[in-house]
């Protein structure tokens, strides 16, 4: 049977209500990426290691591929040896929802092997009840 067969006109309405409504905020969330790419604003969106999203200022501060960069076993390969430990256990309290510092300063390791100092935001959001951490990353070199 068809769904809509079986749905009240004002069920229909609500949902048309919900589709537009659900239009708009994917419009509004591709213009803030898109503003952040137009400063050179790195968005990077994790699930704690894995990198599940970045943009393309992200890519190429980096110097990696989007395809590249969403293969990494874990985003915290790119942090230099001397970051890593602080950044993963500042992620570990963050996930657990523990009072961390959300904006700092750090260092990553481009594709290159050269160090890229970078100030970051970072903040936590439960897609799907799992926390992915977001991070705003530009570079202060």
């Amino acid at each position: 049977m068809n769904t809509t067969e079986s749905t009240t006109p004002a069920m229909q309405s609500d949902l048309e209500y919900a589709r537009g409504e659900i239009r708009r905020l994917n419009d509004l969330i591709v213009a803030i990426l898109k503003a952040h790419d137009d400063l050179g604003y790195g968005v990077v969106i994790t699930d704690g290691s894995q990198i599940r999203y970045v943009n393309e200022a992200f890519a190429k501060m980096s110097g990696y591929s989007f395809e590249e960069l969403l293969a990494l076993p874990s985003f915290f390969g790119m942090v230099p040896e001397v970051e890593r430990t602080k950044l993963m256990q500042r992620m570990q309290e963050r996930l657990r929802g523990e009072a961390v510092r959300d904006h700092y300063t750090t260092a990553l390791t481009h594709k290159s092997g050269t160090w890229i100092d970078l100030e970051v935001v970072v903040k936590v959001a439960h897609l799907d009840a799992i926390p992915h951490v977001i991070a705003i990353v530009k570079d202060i070199a």
